[in-house]
């Protein structure tokens, strides 16, 4: 609640990832991995299996605890830090070399940002693309939807008017994810809030 009434729209989005971030090591699909000694988030299975080695974390501690709230925030800080200073890496007489390409840079007029799917981006060639970012194509695989929902159901209790690209359709698996969640509402509900 308090990240919704956030009147800044870049920390409150900045706040959310954090959110989001600590969620993958905060939840009861979580377990403890005894050999490594270490909390294994909700991806560490591609699936809402449920764990018999649950355990419980320190979600928002300092110290202790793996993607606490505090670290989660900390990683979003370095990101926005990390934009604003893109560089590549080259091999130059078996060395590492950073290579700053300020033709390449955001706010360049002839940068092109597309959010859509990969499958199809014939024409895009005939720009010379000097970057292509792609995700690997997860939401047709079931398991990815399921874990994509998992965060959608907590996002949608913020505004949503912040996230304008958050409105999606789920897939057909999001009511097996709103009746496996504790106390969950429906998802008409959901929307409202």
């Amino acid at each position: 609640k308090a990240m919704d009434e956030e009147q800044d729209q870049t920390l409150k989005v900045m706040l959310l990832c954090a959110f989001c971030s600590m969620l993958q090591n905060s939840n009861l699909f979580c377990r403890y991995n005894i050999k490594a000694a270490k909390v294994e988030g909700v991806f560490a299975r591609h699936d809402f299996q449920p764990k018999l080695t649950v355990c419980e974390t320190n979600t928002w501690g300092r110290q202790f605890g793996r993607g606490t709230f505090e670290k989660s925030f900390s990683n979003v800080l370095t990101g926005k830090m990390d934009v604003s200073q893109i560089y590549d890496v080259r091999v130059r007489n078996d060395r590492l070399e950073k290579v700053i390409n300020v033709d390449v840079l955001p706010r360049s007029p002839e940068t092109i940002l597309l959010a859509r799917s990969s499958k199809n981006i014939g024409g895009i060639f005939n720009h010379n693309p000097a970057i292509i970012i792609t995700d690997p194509p997860y939401a047709s695989n079931v398991n990815y939807s399921e874990l994509s929902d998992f965060f959608y159901v907590w996002l949608a209790y913020c505004s949503l008017k912040t996230l304008k690209n958050l409105h999606r359709s789920l897939p057909p698996t999001r009511q097996q994810l709103l009746n496996i969640l504790p106390g969950a509402k429906p998802l008409q509900t959901l929307r409202r809030v």
